[in-house]
């Protein structure tokens, strides 16, 4: 049993996430806006490493199919009006091609 799958006698069964806006923003330009955050404080017996260059393959077993149509892990803008919903990639976007 999938641990996203909800037993039918969840009361939250059915619900939508609320769609939060977010943006997608490196360091630099926050650091110099605001000069004194801290996003973290690094404890000394905590080291840093090394990023991964792939993905874990217990993240991609969690993940549901991807659409064909693009790379799965392309930066997209979606959008939900009603019961229509969209996903705009971003590349095509900054590309000034068309986004759908």
């Amino acid at each position: 049993m999938s641990d996203r799958r909800r037993l039918p006698t969840d009361p939250r069964k059915g619900d939508k996430l609320k769609a939060v806006p977010t943006l997608v923003s490196d360091w630099g330009p926050w650091l110099k806006a605001y000069p004194q955050a801290v996003a973290y404080e690094m404890f000394d017996k905590y080291q840093p490493v090394e990023l991964p260059t792939k993905p874990h393959a217990d993240s991609l077993k969690s993940r549901g199919p991807t659409d064909k149509r693009m790379a799965g892990n392309a930066r997209v803008l979606g959008v939900s009006v009603g019961a229509g919903k969209r996903a705009y990639p971003l590349g095509r976007c900054r590309q000034g091609g068309p986004a759908a």
